[in-house]
């Protein structure tokens, strides 16, 4: 994958304005509910976009979400991971050769060992040719991703000033 996508969306005054007057605690949960619902539009895209010589990347493209503590930076990453279904089969494996697949390879030489059940001492790779097919993912289905963290962020903020608005009520009672 290329470098990190990073965006900052504008206008959003009385998002921020609500978000202020929440705690730390909930702003950040609010923002990551976001940043995962515009992260999973890349997602089906991607796994709709990825090459199925075996199907192993595709399965395994995820989505984290994390916030960093110090600065509140929250990140959302896609990439694969191994599945719980890999790890309950013991596969050791997973589709962490997506950089191979999106900028190619050379040729080169892979020294002995077995494949399919026969020995080899020398295999000369031919090398494959890259397969930039994120980038064009992420390009095509950017404003579709930016939408629903729009929409997420909305319904979340409504839902959680509605609470706080409900809680100060029942304390006035």
């Amino acid at each position: 994958m290329s470098d990190p996508i990073t965006f900052e969306i504008k206008g959003l005054k009385s998002a921020r304005k609500a978000l202020d007057t929440m705690e730390f605690r909930i702003r950040r949960n609010i923002v990551q509910s976001a940043t995962r619902a515009g992260m999973g539009v890349l997602r089906a895209a991607s796994r709709r976009a990825a090459p199925a010589d075996t199907g192993l990347l595709r399965r395994q493209l995820s989505v984290s979400v994390k916030t960093d503590r110090v600065t509140g930076t929250v990140t959302g990453t896609l990439k694969p991971k191994r599945t719980k279904k890999a790890k309950q089969k013991g596969t050791k494996h997973s589709g962490h050769y997506h950089h191979i697949v999106i900028g190619g390879s050379n040729p080169h030489v892979i020294p002995g060992g077995v494949i399919g059940g026969n020995y080899y001492t020398r295999i000369e790779h031919p090398g494959i040719p890259g397969r930039p097919w994120m980038d064009e993912v992420i390009n095509q289905n950017f404003r579709a991703a930016i939408v629903a963290f729009e929409v997420k962020l909305d319904e979340r903020i409504i839902k959680e000033a509605n609470k706080l608005h409900a809680r100060q009520r029942m304390t006035a009672q």
